[in-house]
């Protein structure tokens, strides 16, 4: 995904973890028309921004049809042959193409990736092309790195320039196959991977081995700025005060997307996945292997797709996001039929995709499961407000994840990091409910303190009390200065203004660091948080910074 935007994954109070899934529709009569209803649900993009849909049976596109307008400026309409970005959809042509290269023997999954690619650091520990297929290398997210660098949304990074920052870095978020941790980085290595075992251009490669024998005549990988793409939809996205404002697509970074195409050429790739015109199928049942981590447990990401299950049906899918566009993509293997959506709206509503697969797969899926009736809310009962008061403050259910629970009167609120707040009854002087969703349970010690706060939703879960923390004026004036990355070559400078943390960078706009507990601070959405270091004499000597998919990244403070 192209989101220069830090990454943290914030928990809502209900914890909606992982990444979301397509939205579940009621099921749609015999009757219905399927047509009719893809009508009905993108009839709200015909006068803007809109996309096509496909719909794929037996290797036949059964219905394809474009809705909205692919350039606004010179009102042009969204059609079939509409080209569209369709993000991190791509990934699954660059595993392809790592899955015929094994074919042939010109490497290995277990190959160590500076055999092909020596100027990535060597990390004391070996990252394999394995790992980077199945997002296990606990290499830094580029997006994410570049973004602390001083990339902002809609400039252009290349692949030369990412290849520079991932060869400076010195330490991974996580031990190599220890982990999951989705990253663009390891699909643009890929690409170079094909690049230099195969001896031609990346995109050459998927031309001559892929797109071409598929017969995918509209599907281009972009390799420069710039670059003008035969009927290729602007990406938009809603504009303050009414109606569309463009967004650029400006990264030429390949393997983890890039590519340009129509809902037939995709769909003509949907169909090898049955048909294993190029490849054969032992290429396509090596695509649906999942991956493994050390300690046993098994992804349900497999080579660039998803491999998992709706409803009684295997399915292979992705998403994709990319400047303004976006794309859903979704093979029922044992159906030899899936959807394709395409998008070049930013607010495209991913639900859609779902209600098209009811639509026209929904008599081949198991039924719905009845949703289960919501138990009826426990009597309410009054707490004294002293008690109440124990209870404020925040509790931390992980790193850069807290609880915070306030009291207005004699009614509790709790609130999530970066949520609402939300209204808390009580059903005895310790557990208290938010409707039917969640609950939880303070815990009192016998100096009437309130060390922790267990969550009780989708599991139990304990978050400890974290006490606030003031930095005096002297504390904040002993952090001033600039702090060097090594890694990014970028300089951060704080300063104190007005009594707050100030941090300043040549390319982004002046932010504060907020304290969240001793020696930690919060930034901007791109920053993420930055965890103080000192030596021995307790003078600080640098910052740790972690904005989700970049953990630890050292900042050194600078002398003088």
């Amino acid at each position: 995904m192209k989101n220069p935007a830090h990454c943290l994954a914030l928990l809502t109070i209900v914890l909606l973890l992982g990444p979301p899934a397509l939205s579940a529709a009621a099921p749609q009569s015999p009757s219905h028309d399927p047509a009719a209803r893809v009508d009905e649900l993108m009839a709200k993009y015909d006068d803007g921004p809109g996309g096509v849909v496909a719909v794929v049976r037996g290797g036949e596109v059964v219905f394809a049809k474009a809705y909205g307008i692919a350039n606004i400026e010179h009102g042009v309409p969204m059609s079939r042959e509409t080209v569209l970005d369709v993000g991190s959809v791509a990934k699954q042509f660059t595993a392809f193409a790592i899955v015929l290269l094994t074919q042939e023997g010109k490497l290995s999954l277990d190959d160590d990736i500076r055999k092909h690619l020596p100027e990535i650091p060597d990390f004391g520990t070996m990252i394999t092309v394995r790992h980077l297929v199945h997002h296990m290398s606990g290499l830094r997210e580029i997006y994410n790195s570049s973004a602390l660098a001083g990339w902002k949304a809609g400039d252009g990074i290349s692949q030369g320039a990412a290849i520079h920052l991932i060869a400076r870095m010195r330490e991974l978020n996580f031990e190599p196959g220890s982990e999951y941790m989705y990253c663009n980085t390891g699909y643009m290595l890929l690409s170079d991977i094909v690049a230099r075992v195969s001896g031609i251009p990346f995109h050459e490669f998927m031309a001559e081995n892929v797109f071409g024998p598929l017969g995918m005549k509209n599907t281009t990988i972009m390799t420069s700025f710039g670059q003008s793409i035969p009927n290729a939809a602007e990406s938009y996205g809603p504009a303050d005060g009414g109606g569309f404002v463009r967004i650029f697509d400006n990264s030429t970074i390949q393997g983890a997307g890039g590519i340009y195409t129509t809902v037939d050429d995709l769909a003509a790739w949907m169909s090898n996945y049955g048909e294993a015109t190029v490849g054969g199928m032992s290429a396509i049942e090596q695509m649906q292997q999942h991956g493994v981590l050390t300690s046993g447990r098994t992804l349900p990401y497999a080579f660039g797709i998803n491999v998992g299950e709706r409803r009684g049906q295997r399915t292979f899918s992705h998403g994709g996001s990319s400047a303004g566009y976006r794309s859903s993509f979704t093979y029922f293997p044992d159906l030899e039929g899936g959807v394709i959506t395409l998008s070049n709206f930013a607010r495209f509503d991913g639900s859609i995709a779902g209600q098209v697969i009811e639509a026209f797969f929904g008599d081949h899926l198991e039924p719905m499961p009845e949703r289960p009736q919501a138990a009826d809310a426990p009597p309410e009962v009054d707490v004294d407000e002293v008690i109440l008061e124990a209870y404020v403050g925040d509790y931390e259910l992980r790193p850069g994840f807290v609880l915070s629970f306030t009291r207005e009167g004699s009614t509790l609120r709790g609130q999530a990091t970066g949520q609402g707040r939300n209204v808390f009854t009580a059903s005895s002087d310790s557990t208290f409910h938010m409707g039917s969703i969640a609950s939880v349970t303070f815990h009192r010690a016998a100096d009437g303190t309130v060390p922790s706060v267990t969550l009780h939703q989708n599991g139990d879960r304990v978050a400890n009390r974290i006490e606030p923390w003031v930095p005096s004026a002297a504390e904040l004036a002993a952090l001033q200065g600039k702090y060097f990355s090594p890694e990014l070559e970028t300089i951060y400078t704080l300063v104190v203004e007005d009594g707050k943390l100030i941090a300043k960078h040549r390319r982004h706009s002046d932010f504060e660091l907020t304290p969240t507990e001793q020696d930690v601070y919060e930034g901007s959405s791109f920053f993420g948080s930055a965890r103080i270091e000192r030596n021995d004499a307790g003078e600080p000597t640098g910052m740790r910074v972690s904005n989700g998919r970049v953990r630890n990244l050292l900042f050194e403070k600078q002398r003088g």
